[in-house]
């Protein structure tokens, strides 16, 4: 059997552990690493990542293909909403699946009333939709799932009242507060003209 000539052994060895050496350095942080610490919250090595010269665009590598910034907001971590868009993330960025939705969607959806704020304050679509069949708007969302808080900011934001859902029922956001039960929104997009 053939020997590695020990130039290209003693090579390999200290690349290996150069790079050892670098992930375990807190300096170090993955696009992986960086996707998990904005899904969980972790400020700081969100902070590593882009000092380190990260790229805050950086997308989940599953079908969603989801940025930080749509897992900062869907987890409702304002805070780490605040140091992406400040460095750069995209406002308006929309995941690749099928709903393509942009962060304001997710953090309305679920109700993160902090993470809306920021968006909105970041010049985030008010009024943009969804790229499914049914095209909701963040209004949409809040309000069919009860978030009556979610609501009032984005109509105080510009959110249009009368946009309707684009399948065959064409639902508005009062339709969706309604049939889903959530009778604060009821009220809240009544008195701001929803018909």
């Amino acid at each position: 059997m053939k020997q590695i000539p020990k130039v290209w052994f003693n090579l390999f060895m200290v690349g290996l552990i150069g790079w050892v050496g670098l992930v375990g350095c807190d300096s170090f942080v993955s696009s992986q690493a960086f996707l998990d610490a904005a899904y969980k919250g972790d400020k700081a090595t969100i902070e590593t990542y882009i000092e380190n010269g990260g790229d805050v665009k950086a997308r989940r590598k599953d079908e969603g293909q989801e940025t930080a910034l749509h897992l900062a907001a869907q987890q409702g971590h304002a805070d780490c909403v605040n140091v992406l868009l400040e460095n750069g993330a995209d406002v308006n960025a929309r995941t690749k699946d099928e709903y393509q939705a942009t962060a304001l969607h997710l953090a309305a959806g679920n109700g993160h009333i902090e993470c809306v704020k920021v968006l909105l304050e970041n010049e985030a679509d008010v009024n943009a939709r969804a790229k499914d069949k049914f095209q909701a708007t963040a209004l949409h969302l809040a309000a069919g799932n009860g978030y009556t808080e979610c609501v009032k900011v984005l109509l105080e934001n510009g959110a249009d009242v009368k946009a309707r859902t684009k399948d065959k029922v064409q639902l508005t956001a009062l339709h969706c507060a309604a049939q889903e039960g959530h009778p604060e929104c009821v009220k809240v997009l009544l008195k701001n003209g929803a018909d």
